[in-house]
C-alpha cells in the first residue's frame, strides 16, 4: 500500500482485517476506509458507492501505463507533461509518471479538457499557468516552459481566455 501511494494518490484504498492495531497503520498510507472482520456484504456497498462518487467528483481519469503497472490520473492533476525521448513525463503536482504513451496520443485523450501545446515538446494544462513571458510560461511549481518558435504569446493568451471563459459557463 505503501509503493501503490507514492505512485498514485488517486487511488483510493481500503482495507478488512480482524485486527485492530493494524488500523493505525494503514492512516499513514491516506486510506479510504478500514473494515473490521466480520462484517456483512451490506457494509462493503456504502463505501464502494462513496469511493465512487468521491472519484466522479475529482473529474476524467487517465490509465497512463508505467513499466510496472496502470496508473489512474485525474486529469485535472495534470500540470505539464514534457517528451524526453523516449519517454513522456507527466508532472502533477505532487508526483513525476514516466511513460512510454507519446505527446500526441496524450493529447487526444485530454482533449477539450483544457490543454495548450505551445511546444512541441511539451503539453500544459492551462488551469495551471501562472505568468507568460517573453519565449516562455511559468506554471503552478515553478516550471519554466518555452514558447516554440512557431507559437505566438497572443495564441496562447487567446487559448487561456476561451478555457476560462468556459470554466466560468
Amino acid at each position: 500500500a505503501k509503493e501503490r501511494r507514492l505512485s498514485c494518490q488517486a487511488t483510493h484504498m481500503m482495507f478488512a482485517t480482524q485486527y485492530r492495531d493494524e488500523a493505525a497503520e494503514s492512516y499513514a498510507v491516506h486510506e479510504f476506509s478500514y473494515l473490521l472482520k466480520p462484517f456483512r456484504p451490506d457494509d462493503i456497498l456504502p463505501v464502494f458507492h462513496q469511493a465512487q462518487q468521491n472519484l466522479l467528483a475529482r473529474g476524467r481519469q487517465l490509465a497512463v501505463r508505467t513499466n510496472y503497472d496502470t496508473v489512474y490520473l485525474p486529469i485535472v492533476d495534470i500540470v505539464y507533461a514534457e517528451t524526453i525521448y523516449p519517454k513522456l513525463l507527466i508532472h502533477t503536482s505532487n508526483q513525476h509518471i514516466d511513460t512510454r504513451m507519446t505527446i500526441l496520443e496524450l493529447s487526444r485523450q485530454v482533449a477539450g479538457e483544457g490543454f495548450y501545446r505551445p511546444h512541441n515538446s511539451y503539453l500544459i494544462n492551462l488551469s495551471y499557468i501562472r505568468a507568460i513571458r517573453n519565449r516562455s510560461i511559468l506554471m503552478e511549481g515553478g516550471a519554466l516552459i518555452p514558447i516554440g518558435k512557431t507559437r505566438r504569446v497572443s495564441e496562447i493568451k487567446a487559448a487561456i481566455l476561451l478555457w476560462r471563459g468556459r470554466q466560468e459557463s
